[in-house]
């Protein structure tokens, strides 16, 4: 009786063939993990930025003061921006601060005061991007009167400035939105300080 030995070139072509089908579905998902942990990387990243940007906007908005040509605190407040007068750079004078969305980005646009009595050229206004990856869900700032207690709707435009008395920051940050991870909801509040002196009169 013949023993057969070794492998027939058939069965080659097989094993050879299943190789090349086990390779690439290795490889592939190797290539998936790698951009899957990548995505996740980016949206730790934006994420991390956005956090960071969001406590100095908490922080400017909360010293909101007197401008130094007297205007009031807050100069506008709207669904996608508002501007209002804070000493950010620890200098003499309040320099007019306006924060807006623009092309899913957060924008920071800074005016110092010029001349006696002082004024606050827009033309003079420097702006710089401090979030990006943001996506809106709902409106941005949404803002609430000093009788707000945490059930009360929020005011509605037009707002008048001196109803302010707490503003609610919120907007997702996603780095990529057609792929894992889910967009980062990022919800805050902040009360003025300085803004109960101003309060209207009942």
């Amino acid at each position: 009786m013949k023993h057969r030995e070794g492998f027939t070139f058939m069965e080659i072509i097989v094993a050879t063939a299943l190789i090349g089908v086990l390779m690439v579905a290795v490889a592939n998902f190797a290539s998936s993990s790698f951009r899957v942990w990548r995505l996740i990387r980016e949206q730790a990243e934006t994420y991390e930025q956005t956090r960071r940007s969001l406590r100095s906007m908490v922080k400017e908005i909360r010293e909101a003061q007197t401008a130094n040509n007297g205007a009031y605190a807050i100069a506008s407040a709207q669904a996608e921006s508002i501007t209002f007068y804070a000493n950010i750079d620890e200098d003499a004078s309040q320099e007019r601060i306006r924060y807006y969305y623009e092309n899913n980005q957060i924008m920071l646009g800074v005016v110092d005061p010029v001349g006696n009595p002082a004024t606050y050229p827009s033309a003079n206004e420097v702006v710089s991007s401090i979030a990006k990856d943001v996506y809106l869900d709902g409106d941005i700032f949404t803002y609430y009167d000093e009788l707000y207690t945490g059930s009360e709707a929020p005011l509605t435009e037009p707002i008048t400035p001196t109803s302010v008395h707490l503003i609610r920051i919120h907007f997702l940050v996603d780095s990529d939105p057609n792929n894992v991870p889910e967009a980062v909801d990022i919800t805050t509040e902040v009360t003025p300080r300085n803004l109960k002196e101003y309060a209207p009169t009942p």
